[in-house]
């Protein structure tokens, strides 16, 4: 393959960005903008995720233990990842009470985590011990 050594297609072969015979206008070998840059992409999920408010993403962390989540109450951020680890000697779940997210069935030792990707009072409990309940907040 005869590639253009140009400085704009260096940056563009390290980045990736090269397709052998693939011709735009001024002779350079690209993909002419089918794709959008890396950049891009990262900033729209970040907004996506509500991030673009200069939050970063955190990982908070539930365990399940005597037939109880820990801690009961949990504020986020909207974006933020949860993890529930179940550390009980039974199965659990981890489910939304309007359906946003339910996770697998976790035996003892599992976690699961998911992203919150909607604002609000959430409550959640788990699908084989009804009496087990607990809160996120989603701000």
């Amino acid at each position: 393959m005869r590639v253009d050594r140009s400085a704009g297609t260096r940056a563009l072969a390290r980045a990736g960005h090269l397709l052998p015979r693939q011709r735009i206008p001024g002779g350079r070998n690209a993909l002419a903008g089918r794709t959008p840059s890396v950049a891009l992409v990262i900033a729209g999920v970040l907004l996506a995720a509500g991030c673009g408010s200069g939050h970063r993403p955190a990982l908070h962390h539930i365990t399940i233990a005597r037939v109880a989540y820990d801690p009961a109450t949990l504020s986020v951020a909207l974006g933020d990842t949860v993890e529930w680890t179940n550390k009980d000697l039974v199965p659990h779940t981890a489910t939304a009470r309007s359906g946003h997210w339910n996770s697998v069935p976790m035996q003892p030792g599992d976690s699961w985590r998911t992203v919150m990707t909607t604002r609000g009072v959430e409550p959640y409990g788990c699908l084989y011990h009804p009496t087990m309940g607990a809160t996120l907040e989603v701000r």
